[in-house]
């Protein structure tokens, strides 16, 4: 305020602008104005610097405890902690670690199963020698036969038929694992090792530091197999051509021999029923003779198209 004095509000937290409880502190002389008020970093004392060049601190007395600042200084700053570069191939995977930890679960299980069994049939076992010897003790016509202390074969068939089923639930989880695995391997070699024609070997001598390696070597493709066995046709049909070409160079003056090529071009040649039937030239009526007529028509432009395209195709050939 312009009077030296500042007002003091106690604050209501149900409603911010509710100035009922306050009162005014004198601070400094009158008709002064003040520039700045601020609090200490503990809160703690309040200063004030009004425009007479005075400064005051007052001491603040409250029943609450300030709040605690945490000074920068108290922070520790840690390093990183390092992260360890596990051997990928001692270590083992996030996959082989689940089954581990499964594998153990199932093992633990397992033993103690196993030794709960073991102490129910010896705690068994112990009361039956001491009903064994009381039963001893008695006199000879009070005495329990033995065959009264066999198990009942019911008894003993229904453990068989429980353990029956137990075994066959093991094979067959033993079965669908072993063929999870035939999958895995199957589909390991398809893609690691069939395709390859040269496994990677290293030899390395033992007198001396020279080792000698083979280069991993794919298979060749299913194209390159078909393409040779075309190029051995080929050159097969050529040496039977030649073979012909001697013959008849050896046997000239005699009858002519037939090539082998154009042989087999006669058999594979089908008989037309629809020429022959024309060059009979038998009266089978009008309708029949016009269906023949054009046939015959299509059949020569068939033929005359199929030397054109021959000679093309020699032509491209030749260039």
């Amino acid at each position: 305020m312009s009077d030296g004095n500042i007002l003091i509000t106690k604050v209501n937290p149900d409603n911010a602008r509710d100035f009922s409880t306050s009162w005014q502190l004198a601070l400094h002389s009158f008709n002064r104005f003040s520039s700045q008020t601020c609090f200490s970093y503990n809160e703690k004392y309040l200063f004030t610097c009004w425009r007479d060049g005075n400064i005051f601190s007052y001491k603040i007395n409250i029943n609450e405890e300030p709040t605690k600042l945490i000074s920068p200084r108290s922070i520790s700053r840690q390093c990183p902690k390092e992260v360890e570069d596990n051997d990928g191939y001692t270590k083992l995977s996030l996959e082989e670690l689940k089954m581990k930890i499964k594998h153990d679960l199932k093992c633990t299980t397992t033993n103690r199963n196993r030794e709960t069994l073991r102490q129910r049939l010896q705690s068994l076992r112990a009361q039956f020698e001491d009903l064994l010897k009381r039963n001893s003790a008695l006199p000879s016509t009070q005495i329990i036969p033995k065959q009264e202390f066999e198990i009942h074969p019911l008894i003993t068939q229904f453990f068989k038929d429980e353990h029956q089923v137990n075994l066959a639930c093991v094979n067959r989880d033993h079965a669908v694992q072993i063929e999870i695995s035939q999958i895995k391997l199957w589909k390991t070699r398809n893609r690691f090792t069939d395709p390859l024609d040269c496994f990677p070997i290293t030899v390395k001598g033992i007198s001396s530091r020279g080792w000698v390696k083979t280069i991993p070597q794919r298979k060749l493709a299913k194209e390159f197999h078909d393409a040779l066995i075309l190029v051995e046709e080929k050159m097969k049909a050529e040496n039977e051509t030649a073979e012909w070409k001697e013959k008849v160079m050896s046997f000239s003056g005699t009858a002519a021999i037939e090539n082998p090529l154009e042989r087999q071009k006669r058999v594979r040649e089908k008989k037309d029923v629809f020429m022959t039937l024309l060059a009979q030239e038998k009266n089978f009526g009008p309708k029949i003779n016009q269906l023949l007529e054009r046939y015959k028509i299509r059949r020569i432009h068939f033929q005359k198209r199929k030397q054109e395209v021959t000679r093309e195709e020699n032509l491209v050939h030749i260039n």
